[in-house]
């Protein structure tokens, strides 16, 4: 899971990035530095869950806080995704 959201998160970072560069309308330059931004706090909360959550279990059901971020994580990352697509 972990390796999965880096890599959306990675995939969105430069995606972002490169529209950024390459956009001529500011407000569409700035939405690209949006998804920058966030896919960049996406990768800092994924180094940060270990100490946030210091749960040692490695089964789901018992790692709430990790599963309710990671989803709430993802949620965010379609609804940037769609704000995106509607530019």
């Amino acid at each position: 899971m972990d390796l999965i959201l880096f890599l959306l998160f990675a995939v969105i970072a430069v995606g972002c990035g490169v529209n950024l560069v390459i956009q001529t309308h500011p407000i569409s330059s700035a939405l690209s530095l949006i998804g920058v931004m966030g896919s960049l706090a996406g990768f800092v909360f994924l180094a940060a869950i270990p100490w946030i959550d210091r749960n040692p279990s490695r089964k789901p059901r018992k790692r709430l806080f990790a599963i309710a971020a990671s989803i709430m994580l993802l949620a965010g990352v379609v609804v940037l995704t769609i704000v995106g697509l509607m530019d």
